[in-house]
């Protein structure tokens, strides 16, 4: 596993970052553990979650982060991972997805996703959704205020416009050091007329990664496993509906293409595709299994 140095920080991660959605089950800790210990024996130190993870469940909690912090807990090995998590999401269940970008709303989340991990700071804290109603340069200050308190140690910001990161990267203080987005091949950018709504990478947010050397963290970096499922036999109709269009096929062909020439699997080759970004590019992965993990991870070889 190779690791980067995530430019304006001290944090050196693995070149991909596990994400606690995949573990659909929360409760099932036997079997994530599992995962978890497999994917730092392949030498990856760097996870990702969310204090809304598991708030749609029945009984409300923020059960992703528990489950982490059970196995942390555990293992005793903070020391040893970089840890992540986002804040500032609406509320579950909240019709009109009321901003949370208040100081109180922010430490609200972190307070609590601290008790659920079981340790007294986190590496990164996403901005998980923008409030465009709140001034940048309010968030930024908020934002160091907290780094000052010893709960976090950098941030960044999760679904946010070309506009507001562009506004945040431009300040002379610490800021962003890094964007989550969604991103995979199966769009591979979006045009930048749809920045005002789409929360994907686009070329109006790409070209603020380039010029800037931002860091970027794709999640469903592996659009689903849509491609390997293709390749598989195993997709659903569902699921091909989805995804089916004229650039995925073609995207889909020069996989197939290159997995005869290079023999590594589909789903390491479409991991691969971040790595020749021009900018640090750390894809999220969502394995679900052991055998996932195992494909995913198969690029190592």
């Amino acid at each position: 596993m190779k690791y980067h140095l995530i430019p304006n920080t001290s944090l050196e991660v693995s070149q991909v970052c596990y994400g606690s959605l995949a573990f659909l089950d929360p409760d099932d800790t036997d079997y994530a553990f599992r995962c978890l210990d497999y994917f730092l024996s392949r030498g990856g130190n760097f996870l990702d979650t969310a204090n809304i993870y598991g708030k749609w469940l029945p009984h409300g909690q923020n059960t992703h982060e528990q489950l982490l912090g059970k196995w942390i807990s555990q293992r005793k090995n903070r020391n040893d991972i970089i840890l992540a998590t986002k804040a500032a999401h609406p509320l579950w269940g909240d019709e009109a997805k009321s901003p949370r970008m208040k100081k109180k709303d922010v430490l609200e989340d972190l307070e609590e996703s601290l008790a659920a991990l079981k340790t007294d700071y986190v590496d990164i804290l996403w901005l998980h959704m923008d409030d465009p109603g709140t001034p940048v340069p309010e968030v930024i200050d908020m934002m160091n205020s907290i780094v000052e308190s010893g709960k976090i140690r950098f941030y960044g910001c999760s679904n946010w416009v070309a506009p507001r990161i562009k506004a945040a990267m431009e300040m002379k203080s610490p800021t962003f050091i890094a964007n989550q987005m969604y991103w995979n091949q199966s769009f591979s950018i979006a045009p930048s007329e749809d920045d005002d709504t789409n929360i994907a990478m686009n070329t109006k947010v790409y070209d603020i990664h380039k010029n800037t050397g931002l860091t970027a963290i794709p999640y469903a970096s592996q659009a689903r496993g849509y491609f390997t499922k293709l390749a598989n036999g195993t997709i659903s109709e569902e699921m091909k509906k989805g995804y089916d269009n004229e650039h995925t096929r073609t995207v889909f062909k020069t996989l197939v293409e290159k997995q005869q020439q290079t023999g590594k699997t589909i789903s390491a080759l479409v991991l691969e595709y971040f790595f020749e970004q021009p900018f640090l590019t750390i894809p999220i992965i969502g394995s679900r299994t052991i055998e996932q993990l195992e494909d995913s991870l198969s690029f190592l070889q």
